[in-house]
């Protein structure tokens, strides 16, 4: 993996991070104060969803910086 693929990964991973917690803070913010179920279990999935997302943005950046090091480079190719 090149460092260039690697880190467009990256930043592609962070910027569905970024568009799921803007969703998350508007179901939170439009639904959190109503007493439904439903929706606090939609909210609860949906930070399950995020976190999933964050432990891959986290390999992915991982993987970015290994390609990135001069050592690691052969090794990662």
């Amino acid at each position: 993996m090149s460092y260039f693929n690697a880190h467009c990964d990256t930043e592609a991973e962070l910027h569905t991070i970024g568009g799921l917690l803007c969703i998350l803070d508007n179901v939170a913010t439009d639904f959190l104060t109503q007493d439904e179920t439903p929706i606090g279990s939609g909210i609860i999935n949906l930070i399950q969803v995020v976190a999933d997302r964050v432990k891959k943005a986290q390999e992915l950046h991982d993987a970015e910086l290994a390609a990135h090091r001069p050592e690691t480079r052969e090794l990662v190719a």
